[in-house]
C-alpha cells in the first residue's frame, strides 16, 4: 500500500504506512509500537471532543439518554435509559407508589396537612385539618368518640360514668357518688352489654331525647332523668350529697357541646 494511496481489501502496510495511518487519523504520536504482524496500540481517551457515536448505553457506563429533564429527578430503570420525574414545581415530593417509577405527589393546599393513607396511590395525601361541626343536624354529633361496651340500655344524649367492677359504661346520676364522674356520652341506643359509640368530646344534637337549651347556659350531671332520659341539665345539683360536675354548654337550643369536666364537688 503506497503512502496517501486508496486503501483496499487485501492490501497490506508497511510499519511507516501504519504509523502515518495513525498519526492522520488517530492523532497518536507515542506509546505505540509495531513490530513484524505485531502491534502494541496506545489506548485512546474519548471525549466530548472525539466521540461521535450514539448515546452510550448503561451497560458501558452511560444513561442512555440524549438529553436529562431540566430540574428532574433521574430514575434509574434497570439496563434501560435512565427516566427523569419534573421536580421544577414548588413544594412537589418523589414518593414511590408501591410497583412503578416514583411520582410526585403536589403540595397541598394552605392549612392542610400531610398525613399517611394506604388507600392513595403513594401512600400519602393532604387532607384539612378536623373541624369539628358546631351545627350538627339532628341525632348527629362532630366531635371526639370511642367505643365503650354498655352496663344498661342506653339512649342517645346519656350520660355515662365507667364501672370499675366491670369496665362497662353506666348512667351516671349525680345523687349517687359511686355512679360518677360522667365520662361519656352514648351518640345512639346501645343495648346492654353491647358495644357502642360514645361522644368523649364535642357537639351532639338530638332533638327527641334531649331538652330545649338556653343557649350559652352551663349544663351539669343530672340528678335524676328528664322525660326517662339520663341527660345533661342545666340546673346545677344543691342538694346535700350531690355530685356537681360540668359538661358543657349550649350553643343553641337544639346543640349541645359536651366536655366533662375533669372536676367534681360534693354538695354539702
Amino acid at each position: 500500500m503506497a503512502n496517501s494511496s486508496t486503501v483496499s481489501a487485501g492490501d497490506t502496510a508497511t510499519a511507516a504506512q501504519y504509523n502515518n495511518l495513525r498519526l492522520d487519523t488517530l492523532n497518536i504520536t507515542s506509546g505505540h509500537n509495531h513490530a513484524g504482524t505485531t502491534d502494541t496500540g496506545k489506548t485512546v481517551a474519548v471525549n466530548n471532543d472525539n466521540w461521535s457515536g450514539t448515546d452510550l448505553a448503561v451497560g458501558n457506563g452511560g444513561t442512555g439518554a440524549s438529553s436529562l429533564t431540566a430540574n428532574g429527578a433521574l430514575i434509574g430503570n434497570g439496563t434501560s435509559a435512565v427516566t427523569s420525574v419534573d421536580m421544577s414545581t414548588k413544594g412537589g415530593l418523589l414518593t414511590g407508589d408501591g410497583s412503578g417509577n416514583p411520582q410526585v405527589t403536589a403540595v397541598g393546599s394552605n392549612d392542610t396537612i400531610l398525613t399517611a393513607n394506604s388507600g392513595a396511590t403513594t401512600g400519602i395525601e393532604y387532607r384539612a385539618y378536623v373541624t369539628w361541626d358546631s351545627t350538627p343536624a339532628d341525632t348527629t354529633w362532630s366531635g371526639d368518640t370511642a367505643y365503650f361496651t354498655a352496663g344498661e340500655a342506653l339512649v342517645a344524649g346519656e350520660v355515662c360514668y365507667l364501672k370499675a367492677s366491670d369496665g362497662k359504661m353506666w348512667k351516671a346520676v349525680a345523687t349517687a357518688a359511686g355512679t360518677m364522674p360522667v365520662r361519656a356520652m352514648a351518640t345512639a341506643a346501645i343495648s346492654a352489654d353491647a358495644s357502642g359509640l360514645f361522644l368523649t368530646k364535642g357537639y351532639i344534637r338530638h332533638d327527641s331525647n334531649m331538652p330545649t337549651w338556653t343557649v350559652g347556659a352551663t349544663t351539669y350531671a343530672p340528678e335524676a332523668e328528664t322525660s326517662s332520659q339520663n341527660v345533661p341539665e342545666q340546673t346545677a345539683p344543691d342538694s346535700d350529697g350531690d355530685q356537681v360536675q360540668t359538661l358543657g354548654y349550649a350553643v343553641s337550643s337544639t346543640v349541645l357541646y359536651f366536655d366533662a369536666s375533669g372536676t367534681v364537688i360534693e354538695v354539702a
